[in-house]
């Protein structure tokens, strides 16, 4: 019964989609954005959702996370009144299944930068991170799957303890300028005296 009522919802939708002569193509870009670059075990990181494009009818996703990172329990939310400000009938996010989705009887427009939803996830272990949205599929105004543009920022994770290393650019370095030290004169002291040479006068024999 489930499956007849979801079949008839996607029905509903391509037909509006197939009436809309003036669709045009759908064209947008997904980016997971972190608060962070790097973190060590322990610490969180909170990881947002920016969408900018057009024509896009509806659009669902799943996270999923690797094994350096766990997703925070009931982190997952979507701005407030999302679905008002989209002027759709829903967009929202399921925390059970960890879920985003959106949809609309025709294609809409995201701003640039569009926030849809956000999350936060823990550092398990040392590496190279980044969650996945899994199978993220946005559907044009025909009800046809595109691949959409998508960025996502990963994180270091570094031990418990060690140093991170500022993100700041290193200034480069003054130039080294050789300096030559001077040569003080020597102390009175050390002077030393010209040695003076007895003169012998020349002995006389007398007659």
């Amino acid at each position: 019964m489930k499956r007849i009522l979801i079949s008839i919802m996607m029905l509903a939708v391509m037909l509006s989609g197939m009436m809309n002569v003036h669709a045009t193509e759908a064209q947008i870009k997904v980016e997971l954005r972190a608060s962070k670059s790097q973190i060590q075990v322990g610490e969180t990181v909170e990881y947002t959702v920016l969408v900018t494009g057009s024509g896009v009818v509806a659009m669902q996703f799943e996270l999923r996370c690797p094994a350096g990172l766990s997703y925070v329990p009931n982190s997952g939310a979507t701005p407030e009144n999302l679905a008002q400000k989209l002027g759709v009938p829903a967009a929202d996010w399921t925390e059970l299944s960890k879920m985003f989705t959106f949809y609309n009887d025709i294609g809409i427009n995201f701003a640039p930068g569009t926030e849809i939803c956000r999350f936060s996830c823990v550092a398990q272990q040392e590496g190279v991170w980044a969650p996945e949205l899994y199978e993220l599929l946005p559907f044009d105004e025909n009800f046809e799957e595109f691949a959409p543009e998508f960025q996502v920022q990963q994180v270091r994770v570094s031990a418990p303890g060690d140093q991170i290393p500022a993100t700041e650019p290193e200034q480069p370095a003054d130039p080294v300028v050789p300096q030559t030290q001077p040569t003080e004169p020597e102390s009175v002291d050390q002077v030393t005296e010209p040695s003076t040479v007895p003169v012998t006068e020349p002995v006389t024999e007398p007659d």
